[in-house]
């Protein structure tokens, strides 16, 4: 249908018909969108004649009270729609396959978002109360396509939309950054309407039963320490120290590297930092919170934790990146060291010299003599090597390495058997243990 172009806004164009009891809006939002229009008022004026398609239909009561309606539409200018059927279970299934090749991630808390994914569709300046002091930043409203993302369809089956707030732009700002207007001024150098963002996102937080948008972030220290986080869940460093961004999901423990960012700086308590899915924690002001800068990305610590209440209550402490890699080293050679201490201990199999180890715990290894009993050693019954002399014959005994190297060196390991305990009672008739005499004979 045709109308007549009205008036114009930063958020929407409204588009007269005939019917003097008809009008529509278009929103900024969807011309970004669907015809890449950053600023309505460079591309259309006033008296323009339009097609238009409407979305939707909402009957509304006049405000004057007489009891009259008038009709109000959401239109688009995007006139050409292409019906689309709904898929079958063959085509949701190499749906599914194609996302797992273009790189599909699901809206989640932690998902990373490709460069180039992410198309700004409306800039929204900072709230100001009524003495005009401005209250919260303001934010951009960015939309991903839903190819790129697992599972979900999006509004209308093209794209979703995500709230990306002005303060999540970069990692800091300066301790001297004035306010929210200042980050207004920094969104319009950095975003453009109808552009797509050259960084890579990620997805904050994802709000479960309301209409708000998802929240996304472009802190290149927030998307590595996910991505790196990652990265070393799925290797074979699963082990090593890495730097985490937790959800109230996450199994954090005492002790644990985490990177977030400065939310709140209260001098009553200081500087409140978040991660993934709204999870905060407290730099107290007796660790230095107060020193924190709003909205900075910090490395933290984990001092103290609550688990009792959910979400859990966490008290942290500001650490540099040069006490985390020293930590690091520090695992890496103790890990080395354990590793060549495991090498060195006797393994069933090893041979060690003319003796066979058949069997290890953590007290005692059972060997095999391979040829005569030439070593130092006790033994309990000396007749074992006279009724068995010249075969080969097992003897349990705990091992004592004479020499700091290798087991297997030319020098003979001295062999102790477990000297065996008899049961005797003392004086006030307690039963006690005592080791058992060694037979004569049995030598050194």
């Amino acid at each position: 249908m045709n109308g007549q172009t009205l008036n114009f806004s930063t958020r929407a164009t409204t588009i007269l018909f005939p019917s003097p009891t008809v009008h529509g809006r278009v929103s900024s939002r969807c011309l970004a969108a669907e015809l890449g229009v950053e600023d309505p008022r460079t591309n259309y004026t006033s008296g323009d004649v339009v097609a238009a398609r409407v979305v939707q239909c909402d009957r509304r009561r006049n405000r004057s009270g007489d009891g009259e309606y008038f009709f109000q539409l959401r239109l688009s200018l995007k006139t050409a729609v292409e019906e689309r059927p709904e898929p079958s279970a063959e085509e949701k299934a190499d749906g599914a396959a194609r996302d797992a090749r273009e790189g599909a991630v699901p809206i989640a808390a932690g998902s990373v978002l490709a460069a180039r994914r992410m198309k700004v569709l409306q800039l929204v300046n900072c709230a100001r109360r009524d003495d005009g002091s401005p209250t919260y930043p303001g934010y951009a409203v960015v939309a991903v396509k839903s190819k790129f993302l697992a599972g979900s369809r999006g509004s209308g089956g093209d794209a979703v939309e995500f709230k990306l707030p002005f303060d999540q732009l970069r990692d800091a700002y300066g301790a001297d950054l004035g306010g929210p207007e200042e980050l207004d001024g920094i969104a319009a150098e950095t975003l453009t309407v109808g552009k797509r963002i050259d960084a890579e996102g990620l997805i904050l937080s994802v709000p479960v039963g309301s209409d708000r948008l998802p929240v996304v972030t472009l802190r290149p220290a927030l998307v590595e320490t996910v991505a790196s986080a990652a990265a070393a869940a799925s290797s074979s460093s699963a082990g090593d120290l890495t730097i985490a961004c937790p959800s109230p999901r996450s199994n954090l423990f005492m002790g644990e590297y985490v990177r977030g960012y400065v939310t709140r700086v209260d001098p009553r308590y200081g500087a409140f930092v978040r991660f993934l899915d709204g999870l905060s924690g407290l730099i107290p002001k007796l660790k230095k919170g107060l020193n924190e800068s709003l909205y900075d990305t910090i490395l933290c610590k984990v001092t103290a934790l609550d688990i009792t209440s959910s979400p859990p209550k966490i008290l942290l402490k500001r650490v540099t990146e040069g006490e985390v890699a020293k930590k690091r080293e520090a695992k890496k050679s103790k890990e080395v060291k354990r590793q060549e201490k495991k090498k060195r201990q006797p393994r069933v199999g090893d041979v060690v010299d003319e003796v066979k180890v058949v069997d290890v715990n953590f007290a005692r290894a059972k060997v095999r003599h391979t040829r005569h009993f030439m070593f130092p050693c006790r033994i309990e019954n000396p007749s074992f090597l006279t009724n068995n002399r010249g075969n080969e014959f097992r003897s349990t005994c705990s091992t004592r390495s004479t020499t700091s190297g290798p087991a297997s060196t030319s020098r003979w390991p001295a062999l102790w058997p477990r000297r065996s305990c008899r049961r005797r009672r003392d004086r006030r008739g307690r039963s006690t243990r005592s080791p058992s005499p060694i037979p004569s004979g049995g030598g050194r």
